[in-house]
């Protein structure tokens, strides 16, 4: 990663389509804080070769597919991108995903062209036989026309229910990053917008 984040992309959730599918009420404080150990998540802490843990596993994988799927584009081949993105979605998720895009092809970001997306890591938040939350840190690489590309750094958090035995992405909604320089000792970090790096 860039030791510099000085530019700022317009879109201020994330990229690209950050504002669709906020179908859920806004992250709590305490999900926002567990990203920080995000990376350091085990699956395997679940219980090797449990239901449970086969489960967690699942979702993670379908988790972290969305999420690359979700956060790469190319602004020549949006069929693909939605193609690509239904197919992990819940029946009515996939209805907006598909009117949202049709409606907005640039994703809600002013000449994107095109976005990339690497998962950092990822981890389960909550499970249980039918739903399940996963934390995921992407960092995409976006080019936007007549700019140079920039590193956008994204966390998210994966809402999933089970669909005729099948994991599906329910919510895939942005967490606000927490800028730790901001407070004071006792006070609760405020909210912080997602940084660009050259």
């Amino acid at each position: 990663m860039a030791a510099d984040r000085t530019d700022e992309v317009d879109d201020d959730s994330g990229p690209p389509g950050s504002g669709r599918l906020r179908i859920a009420v806004p992250i709590a404080v305490g999900v926002v804080a567990g990203v920080a150990g995000l990376v350091m998540f085990v699956v395997s802490t679940l219980g090797s070769g449990t239901e449970a843990s086969s489960d967690a596993k699942t979702v993670v994988a379908r988790a972290t597919d969305f999420a690359v799927a979700y956060s790469t584009y190319d602004a020549d081949d949006l069929e693909d991108y939605q193609d690509r993105v239904s197919s992990l979605l819940t029946e009515e998720s996939r209805e907006e995903f598909l009117a949202s895009t049709q409606a907005d092809p640039t994703l809600g970001v002013s000449q994107l062209q095109a976005s990339e997306a690497e998962v950092r890591g990822a981890g389960v938040d909550s499970i249980d036989g039918d739903s399940a939350s996963v934390l995921v840190a992407v960092d995409a690489t976006v080019t936007i026309a007549d700019s140079p590309p920039g590193i956008v750094y994204t966390r998210w958090i994966a809402n999933l229910v089970k669909v005729d035995g099948r994991w599906m992405v329910e919510q895939f909604l942005p967490v606000p990053a927490l800028d730790a320089t901001a407070t004071t000792p006792g006070e609760t970090p405020a909210p912080a917008p997602d940084e660009v790096a050259p």
